[in-house]
This record gives C-alpha cells, sequence and structure tokens, in this order.
C-alpha cells in the first residue's frame, strides 16, 4: 500500500484533503527519528546520546509524531 490523497470540494472555496499513509511508514519514520533525537537530546540525569529511548518517548514523542506527520504530507 503507498501514500493516497484525495480531495473534496465544499461550498465555497472550502476544501477536504483526506491523506491515506500506510501505519508501517509512519511507525518506521517515527522509530528512526526517535532514535535521531535520542543521539542528541540533552536531558537532566542522563549523558547527551545515552538517554532511553522510553525516555525520549516521552518527553518528545508528541512532537516527533507531529514532525513525522508533517514529513509524510508533504
Amino acid at each position: 500500500m503507498s501514500i493516497s490523497s484525495s480531495v473534496e470540494k465544499l461550498s465555497g472555496l472550502k476544501r477536504r484533503i483526506d491523506i491515506t499513509v500506510p501505519s508501517e511508514k509512519v511507525k518506521n519514520m517515527y522509530n528512526q527519528r526517535l532514535k535521531e533525537v535520542a543521539s542528541q537530546a540533552k536531558v537532566d540525569g542522563f549523558r547527551v546520546g545515552h538517554v532511553p529511548l522510553k525516555v525520549i518517548e516521552n518527553k518528545f514523542g508528541k512532537g516527533i509524531l507531529l514532525e513525522v506527520a508533517e514529513k509524510l504530507m508533504k
């Protein structure tokens, strides 16, 4: 399955865009970005590059997910 999109015309100038992305692709990009952030993140109590992924996910997970979604939509 690949990324698909459709544009629906609503009233006036309004449009609705539906984008479908395979979950496996989202998971792969999320995990890759999570590892990149983990290698550079500065978190109190841990050395740079040695922060557990679970801590990174709890602290930066929502932002990373939004970043991945933005990249996939472009």
